[in-house]
């Protein structure tokens, strides 16, 4: 069986609940095109990504965040074939690794990572190493702080 290499598309959710600490719900999908020798026509795969991570970053709340991630979650596959037949599975995944989120405006933010997602094999499925190299803008949202200056404490930080 070959698989070829494919964009991940996804979402993401997250809230930092500490200058340090946060955490991150993800969806992300992706239709890897996979070739078996005993079929002469590749097909497409579907492969869906369902997790949550702990945050941690080590400067804090900064306008350059390094970070480290690890998590739990689950892997769908729809693209395997046992006996010439489709299977489905579903499989454990832990997430892990490092990224830098830059923040040049206080609502957007860029970021880069590099993401291992290890799905646990079970049922006839080897354990799988899916590395992710990911960029992507993230669209902050939530209330602005309070400027706590000596006077006019009513007035709110751009």
């Amino acid at each position: 069986v070959e698989q070829q290499n494919d964009m991940l598309f996804g979402l993401r959710f997250g809230y930092d609940f500490d200058y340090y600490w946060g955490a991150e719900w993800r969806l992300g999908w992706a239709d890897p095109v996979v070739q078996l020798d005993s079929e002469p026509q590749p097909f497409e795969g579907d492969f869906f990504v369902t997790d949550v991570s702990l945050m941690y970053y080590p400067w804090g709340d900064t306008k350059v965040r390094p970070y480290f991630q690890a998590g739990m979650g689950a892997t769908l596959l729809d693209s395997m074939y046992l006996d010439n037949h489709p299977q489905q599975a579903t499989l454990l995944s832990t997430p892990f690794g490092m990224g830098v989120v830059v923040a040049p405006t206080r609502w957007l933010s860029f970021r880069l990572e590099v993401v291992d997602y290890l799905a646990w094999g079970s049922n006839g499925v080897d354990t799988m190493n899916n590395v992710l190299f990911a960029g992507g803008m993230e669209w902050r949202m939530g209330a602005r702080p309070n400027s706590y200056w000596p006077w006019r404490s009513s007035r709110t930080m751009l």
